[in-house]
């Protein structure tokens, strides 16, 4: 990556979130592509890894199984700067993450900071009254069942990440959670 290359804006939107899945939109540079994100395959923890790397100056990438098709979200950042590329590659045709369909310049501190804000707002909006109407069916009982709350769900996702377990009860309290 050359230094002086402009670096683009990156924006993550999520939702909606249906039958053990949940949508993940990446957009730069003028490109968007949506990845679905599976409960089954959770990639949460690993996304969250990979933006806590990204703040404390290293890169990384994350490979999200989409229950049939993978796809790939890499983060390349130079050592000495927050200069950074972020790469999401999908399958060709074969299933393996080959062709990119995001392939920007990026502040990698910028890209940390959107992901956690769009992830930490989207499990913050929960809303009971929409799965009241639009929660799954149980066959047995006939009635809609919410998903779980959210705040759980995020505490989960959390928790089971790399960098939270490092961190002391202190270090979690500094750094915002509550939990």
């Amino acid at each position: 990556m050359r230094p002086q290359e402009a670096t683009e804006a990156v924006s993550f939107a999520f939702g909606p979130c249906q039958h053990g899945w949940i949508g993940m939109t990446i957009s730069a540079g003028g490109a968007s592509t949506r990845v679905s994100c599976s409960e089954v395959y959770d990639p949460f923890p690993e996304l969250l890894d990979l933006a806590f790397a990204l703040k404390d100056g290293r890169h990384g990438s994350v490979e999200i199984d989409e229950e049939g098709r993978s796809t790939l979200v890499w983060v390349d950042r130079e050592p000495w700067s927050d200069a950074a590329r972020l790469r999401v590659l999908r399958p060709d045709g074969d299933g393996a993450p080959t062709r990119a369909v995001v392939d920007v310049p990026v502040d990698a501190a910028a890209v940390a900071e959107a992901f956690v804000d769009a992830y930490v707002a989207y499990a913050r909006s929960y809303d009971a009254a929409h799965w009241d109407q639009h929660g799954s069916l149980d066959d047995e009982t006939g009635t809609r069942v919410p998903p779980a709350d959210p705040e759980r769900v995020l505490l989960r996702h959390v928790s089971k990440s790399a960098w939270y377990m490092k961190l002391t009860r202190d270090e979690r309290r500094a750094f915002g959670i509550r939990w």
